[in-house]
């Protein structure tokens, strides 16, 4: 993660390296809470995204919401690879953009209200879900017995009104 912090009262601009040094000030009394422009930001997955793609930049106005995005924007980098690409694909999914209500940090902290299947087709999902009977017992028999009477290609086509293909995978909102 890459960004640049204005402070008001002194005109002095921070970094992701200088950052601690405007906490000491606030800490010391020297600054005010809110008295901080986010001047730009960056956030690096398989994309990297910058600005408004990250977060709403008018809503970082305080030392402490800086603090806070700083967390949550290491543990967004410190995903393991799944979740990583699950991000990716949930932010491929909704878009992302200022003004359309999705950016970064909103869909990581969503990423719960979503199910992932991590570098699956429909045609791979269609697969898997027949060999374990997700639809209905009937057709794991037939997927088990005589795998030629299923018609994949239907079946991962009727995937497409509940689930996303992604560039990462196959994705659906809980």
């Amino acid at each position: 993660m890459k960004f640049a912090v204005t402070c008001v009262e002194n005109g002095q601009t921070y970094t992701e390296e200088t950052f601690d040094e405007l906490v000491d000030l606030y800490d010391e009394g020297d600054i005010e809470d809110n008295g901080i422009t986010l001047d730009s930001i960056s956030v690096d997955l398989d994309n990297t995204y910058t600005d408004n793609e990250v977060t709403s930049m008018d809503y970082i106005t305080t030392i402490e919401d800086m603090q806070d995005l700083i967390d949550t924007l290491d543990s967004i980098e410190s995903l393991d690879s799944e979740d990583t690409n699950k991000l990716e694909s949930i932010i491929e999914y909704t878009g992302i953009g200022y003004g359309n209500g999705y950016d970064v940090v909103s869909n990581y902290e969503n990423i719960d209200d979503y199910t992932y299947y991590d570098g699956y087709s429909f045609t791979q999902l269609a697969d898997e879900f027949c060999s374990e009977g997700l639809f209905g017992d009937a057709v794991q028999e037939v997927y088990t017995d005589n795998y030629n009477y299923l018609d994949m290609d239907y079946i991962a086509d009727q995937l497409k009104y509940d689930y996303t293909e992604t560039t990462y995978g196959v994705i659906a909102n809980n």
